[in-house]
């Protein structure tokens, strides 16, 4: 069969007029990926499952209306989620930045394989992944420090759900659109604490003070962000830009804020030379 449009295929084929088929249709290759017809739009087929039929006409051309794979008539458009889930590693784990077999998530979403989604370093030892899901399903989840079980965060009962064998889960329910979930620390319900040292080393901008630009670090490349100066009038956003260096030279002196999505703030300095 050939594509024609996303996730739909045709084929033409040759019959005689009245002649009646009986046909499935296969996912692949071999009779393993054939698909189930229901048997209210089916006919016995003498092996214990039902086949599509159709009886030809006189027509030259007849154009058949697509059915769902293993369904009865057009298949039911789902509105999907895309979901980004994000975890702060910061010093709930034995290593400083992943395990030698990276950090993953698992849950319901990919039947709790600990080795499906793999986690990618945002900044810091914050890791994020992102997955589709339909929406309105609730799903559970768990980080994991490695790809194995055994390696599994341990969620707090606060901010989890029993999967009903006395396993706490994280869970979220979900709705259409892009979600990008806060960031939570490792086994815990609420982003990590940041130290100063921490804060300095990860969100400073340099030069600080800045005469003509700022350079901001990694970390703005992967996170929503605005800058305001000091009565909170907007400067920038970070959509705004394609180079992590700010030009600032027709700014004002004084006193700036940087403000983070996941809700942390800091500041740098504007004095321009004389």
């Amino acid at each position: 069969m050939s594509q024609y449009a996303p996730n739909k295929f045709e084929a033409v084929v040759v019959l005689n007029s009245n002649e009646t088929v009986q046909y499935k249709i296969i996912n692949g290759y071999g009779w393993n990926n054939q698909e189930i017809v229901p048997e209210s739009c089916g006919i016995p087929n003498g092996f214990g499952s039902f086949d599509r039929t159709y009886t030809t006409t006189n027509q030259t051309m007849t154009t058949l209306e697509g059915d769902c794979f293993s369904g009865c008539g057009p298949c039911q458009i789902i509105p999907m989620c895309t979901l980004t889930l994000n975890v702060d590693l910061g010093s709930g784990t034995t290593g400083v930045f992943a395990a030698p077999e990276g950090v993953h998530v698992a849950g319901s979403f990919n039947n709790w394989d600990p080795t499906a989604t793999p986690m990618t370093l945002q900044f810091g030892t914050t890791y994020s992944a992102t997955i589709t899901i339909p929406e309105n399903e609730l799903i559970q989840y768990k980080f994991l420090f490695g790809n194995a079980w055994g390696t599994e965060e341990i969620v707090p009962f606060e901010c989890g759900v029993d999967d009903g064998s006395g396993n706490i889960n994280r869970s979220f329910l979900a709705s259409a659109g892009s979600i990008n979930l806060p960031v939570v620390c490792w086994s815990q319900c609420q982003p990590c604490p940041m130290n100063v040292l921490n804060l300095q080393e990860i969100l400073q901008p340099f030069p600080n003070p800045a005469n003509d630009f700022i350079q901001l670090p990694n970390a703005f490349t992967y996170s929503n962000f605005q800058i305001v100066d000091a009565l909170g009038k907007e400067m920038k956003l970070n959509n705004s830009f394609q180079s992590p260096v700010i030009d600032v030279s027709d700014w004002a002196n004084g006193i700036y804020f940087i403000r983070m999505n996941n809700n942390l703030t800091t500041k740098f300095f504007i004095q321009h030379e004389n």
